[in-house]
């Protein structure tokens, strides 16, 4: 795939042309363009300095499976602020129902950013983890509010992490030390992340999102294959008679035909 790139032009199309800041990766989101997983603004700009939110990852994250349009499930509703008719519902719900992401309060403190019906932040939620919940308002007294903060950025770890489990790197990443650091160290030797990229902590950006799901797209898939006493993981590398098998050849080497 990446033999291809030299052929990629760095327009969009005549309808729709990307405007890039200088020093951006633009053959890599040119390619994901074209792909139909990563798309210009209105004004056709690409603003690749731009942080990305939660739901956004979740569009771009599915689009990267392979699915751009979602159907609604019963499940549809899954998280409290995440309502039926709100934009990324059903790319939220899709991430969820394959176990790729989680609401805020099962990994760790945050602060749920309020919007109003427009979608402008209007104030923020302090949510807790579920021991603190319990030990403020009594033992039983349940979960915090199931919330995603989908209006929030995602930081790089956590896009790290969704993208290990999409590719099936789940195990290894649990076997390196969980999250995060098993998920930081799996992306590394998986390939879609570098020494670069710097604290993991920060926010992802429009473009380091492109580059990373570029990379993605050519890492060899992880298969589990169960047996009656053992299971198995597979890398679909091509070796040893094992399939080659990736996001790209499964996917979207037919638009580079």
């Amino acid at each position: 795939m990446k033999k291809l790139l030299a052929l990629i032009l760095v327009i969009c199309s005549l309808s729709s042309v990307c405007v890039y800041a200088e020093g951006s990766a633009e053959e890599k989101i040119e390619a994901l363009k074209k792909y139909h997983i990563v798309s210009c603004y209105e004004d056709g700009n690409f603003y690749p300095e731009k942080n990305i939110t939660r739901a956004e990852f979740c569009k771009l994250i599915s689009a990267m499976l392979g699915e751009n349009d979602p159907k609604p499930t019963v499940n549809s509703y899954y998280f409290k602020d995440v309502p039926k008719d709100f934009w990324a519902n059903p790319y939220i719900t899709y991430c969820r129902n394959l176990g790729l992401v989680n609401g805020v309060y099962e990994t760790e403190k945050l602060y749920a950013v309020v919007v109003d019906e427009n979608g402008n932040e209007t104030d923020k939620e302090e949510l807790f983890l579920r021991d603190d919940f319990n030990e403020l308002h009594g033992t039983n007294a349940g979960t915090p509010p199931n919330l995603f903060a989908p209006n929030d950025f995602i930081t790089l770890r956590d896009a790290l992490k969704i993208i290990v489990n999409a590719l099936g790197y789940e195990p290894m990443a649990i076997k390196e030390g969980g999250y995060p650091n098993g998920y930081i160290a799996a992306a590394e030797r998986i390939g879609i992340i570098k020494s670069r990229y710097g604290d993991t902590t920060e926010y992802l950006t429009r473009e380091g999102a492109a580059e990373i799901i570029y990379d993605a797209l050519s890492v060899p898939l992880m298969t589990e294959n169960k047996t009656e006493n053992s299971v198995e993981y597979i890398i679909m590398d091509g070796s040893d008679g094992v399939e080659l098998k990736t996001l790209y050849n499964t996917y979207f080497e037919k638009y580079d035909k």
